[in-house]
């Protein structure tokens, strides 16, 4: 059994619909996702980015896990299912154990810079 994914990103454009069958993990979508990446014109200049770990699918407002496939989120069947894609322009920081293993302290982050009023 499949579902037909379609990915909308905030500038409007649309990937799909993809036929995705429902046990695949989320990360193998969203590798099908950049596989179908839209061409560069006059109004989409976005470039693929490096790899899905980059990018966020949103369904229902929640953000689907990697490691879940699409049957745990219990994507619909019988209809086209628009999901949002979205595209994280700074890389999530290294996981605690990650930093440990590779011998290096962390460094306190200094945040974004925003100022609330």
């Amino acid at each position: 059994m499949s579902a037909k994914l379609r990915f909308r990103m905030p500038e409007g454009v649309d990937i799909g619909p993809i036929d995705v069958p429902l046990s695949d993990k989320m990360f193998a979508v969203k590798e099908r996702a950049l596989a179908a990446w839209p061409e560069p014109s006059e109004t989409f200049s976005k470039q693929v980015p490096p790899g899905p770990h980059a990018v966020k699918i949103i369904l229902n407002g929640r953000v689907l896990d990697n490691g879940k496939t699409l049957r745990d989120v219990k994507v619909a069947t019988d209809a086209v299912v628009t999901c949002h894609l979205m595209v994280q322009t700074k890389h999530p920081p290294p996981s605690r154990s990650m930093v440990r293993a590779a011998g290096k302290t962390s460094e306190p982050n200094p945040g974004c810079g925003c100022v609330v009023s």
